[in-house]
């Protein structure tokens, strides 16, 4: 287990103690394994929030292209960035605010 990946298990420990925890990364893979909630920002804004398990099941969950279109690019799904409909760092529209799902 590398140095990442025990951090990230005593994190969830910690989490799992009531304790609150921010993980900011840009390792989606990593930290979706142990994550609560997944907070997606484009361009220094928040695009999408919701439940970790509602990011990693993007086909029946919609919090938009741009989302699902960064679960599709990860290794496991083969880098598949067709539905990736916002270049990364490239600001969202004014009147796309955050969607934000219940959970």
């Amino acid at each position: 287990m590398d140095l990442a990946e025990r951090m990230l298990v005593d994190f969830r420990a910690m989490a799992d103690e009531g304790r609150c925890l921010l993980v900011i990364s840009h390792d989606v893979d990593l930290i979706s394994a142990v994550a609560d909630r997944v907070l997606i920002l484009n361009g220094g804004r928040g695009i999408a929030e919701m439940p970790a398990v509602e990011f990693m099941d993007p086909d029946h969950h919609d919090h938009g292209r741009y989302a699902a279109g960064l679960w599709r690019v990860l290794p496991q799904n083969d880098f598949d960035d067709a539905d990736l409909s916002l270049s990364v760092g490239a600001r969202p529209a004014e009147d796309e605010g955050v969607d934000r799902a219940e959970g």
